[in-house]
């Protein structure tokens, strides 16, 4: 135990700030491929399209309101006891969907299931800032979003295997998290805080960039807005083309994690050479791309084509939101500003939910994907041609 309190660069605690954070955000992918059979399954269920769509983001509920408040208490009382509770909480309400036969029953434990959520993201990624600075930080973060992409497309192309096998399969898939619980008491320990007084720092340094924040926030909210689209309509944009079937749409969405994947890989290697702002110019540009495609053309191989693009600007966005985050935020609230960050990507998630479904029934499916494309595209060029103005804007006042 010595080692790793002295080295936070063994394998096994690398292993579950990577894989805690990938089982975290994919809470909702995993039963996507699903949703189709779901909804046939519960059909005399009043409003059961609505009620089944947002058994993947409901999470997000519970999210919304638990983050903050779990960044604070893990600022204050340490993050080891929050994330191995959140571990086992996910484990047991991710798969209780499995037995349980009342689609109310189901909503219920995605609510729990969200409180997990929230405690496992919020201390993976105070931990990885507590452990890891500078050049290493962006690193991790970068192969965090990558090990997020990889587990997804693995993960989710397998949730559309089982899906065919029946609905209640791919819940089981939560309940792999418990392989990582034994290597996590071992591995992960309490970092030592500085103090939070030191006479020479100015006190500039010790608040937090309420400015950046709202940003960052703000384009987290609208990134993961479209995200939870793609997987609350692909699977029924692929019923419509190629019938029922499961396993194509967990294809589709697996090609858009890898996509991802393989972009935040390359993330700390973009961020020697290019700007935060710059890059998020060049992430919501590949996402507005790649919603376009998908818009314009039909057919199974153009929407694959479409999701990678899309996911290459995520697999951007995603890592350079948390990097400058840590980057500008002091040690000490580092906490709780991530929790508000992994709020902001839960109103979005909850908000996909009412907003995809409205946009959906009133323009279509592939009009909903253009105006998506056109925003990312909007928001790319504005970080673009704007970025020195953005700069002095996030600055923290003097």
């Amino acid at each position: 135990m010595s080692d790793v309190k002295s080295n936070p660069d063994t394998f096994s605690t690398k292993l579950v700030l990577l894989l805690s954070a990938s089982f975290a955000v994919m809470s909702g992918s995993l039963v996507s491929p699903a949703l189709p059979a779901i909804e046939s399954h519960f059909s005399e269920v009043p409003n059961v399209s609505y009620w089944a769509k947002s058994i993947p983001t409901l999470p997000a509920l519970s999210i919304l309101f638990a983050s903050p408040v779990i960044g604070i208490i893990a600022d204050r009382i340490g993050r080891k006891t929050i994330l191995l509770v959140g571990m086992a909480i996910y484990a047991i309400a991710g798969s209780s969907a499995f037995v349980l036969n009342s689609l109310t029953a189901i909503l219920i434990s995605r609510v729990v299931l969200g409180l997990a959520v929230a405690a496992v993201m919020v201390t993976t990624m105070s931990l990885t800032s507590d452990y890891y600075d500078g050049k290493q930080r962006s690193r991790i973060m970068g192969w965090q979003s990558a090990c997020m992409g990889i587990s997804g497309t693995v993960f989710v192309a397998v949730a559309g295997v089982l899906a065919d096998l029946g609905w209640r399969w791919p819940f089981l898939l939560h309940s792999i998290f418990l392989l990582l619980f034994p290597i996590a008491i071992r591995s992960i320990y309490e970092p030592e805080r500085s103090s939070p007084q030191k006479p020479e720092e100015p006190a500039k340094d010790d608040s937090l960039p309420i400015r950046l924040l709202i940003l960052v926030y703000a384009t987290a909210i609208l990134k993961q807005i479209a995200t939870l689209l793609v997987f609350l309509q692909v699977p029924f944009y692929v019923k419509e083309i190629l019938g029922n079937d499961g396993t194509r749409s967990g294809f589709a969405l697996a090609g858009r994690t890898l996509s991802s994947s393989i972009a935040a890989a390359f993330y700390s290697k973009l961020k020697q050479n290019v700007s935060f702002i710059r890059l998020a110019a060049i992430g919501f540009s590949f996402a507005g791309i790649g919603f376009g495609t998908i818009a314009l053309t039909n057919g199974y191989f153009a929407l694959i084509g479409g999701l990678v693009l899309a996911g290459i600007g995520t697999g951007i966005v995603n890592p350079n939101a948390n990097v400058w985050v840590s980057r500008k935020t002091p040690e000490r609230l580092y906490g709780r500003a991530i929790g508000g960050l992994t709020t902001s990507f839960y109103v979005g998630q909850l908000a996909s939910t009412f907003i995809s479904e409205s946009l959906v029934g009133q323009f279509g499916l592939n009009s909903t994907f253009g105006y998506v494309g056109i925003a990312f595209l909007a928001l790319g060029a504005i970080f673009l041609t704007l970025k020195r103005q953005i700069a002095a804007m996030v600055s923290p006042a003097s």
